[in-house]
């Protein structure tokens, strides 16, 4: 069985969960939550952002993910 992960960033865990589920849809298992300081430009920090690693596993699940390619942020 395979199995994706991925890490979701957002302003808020709401919307991080949101992400997680348009993109691996209702079967993703949540493997993690943490709030991460806010990525800016040149070193300046912005706000606290959540970020949520998620997975999804099975070729069930991943639909049309399957013929997508893939983001760097995935792991195998």
């Amino acid at each position: 069985m395979e199995m994706w992960i991925k890490r979701f960033r957002a302003p808020d865990l709401t919307q991080a969960l949101r992400q997680v589920r348009e993109e691996f849809g209702p079967e993703a298992l949540i493997l993690d939550t943490r709030r991460v300081a806010g990525r800016g430009f040149l070193g300046w920090r912005l706000r606290p952002q959540v970020e949520v690693t998620a997975a999804v596993g099975g070729r069930k699940a991943f639909g049309d993910l399957l013929t997508q390619e893939l983001s760097p942020e995935v792991k195998s």
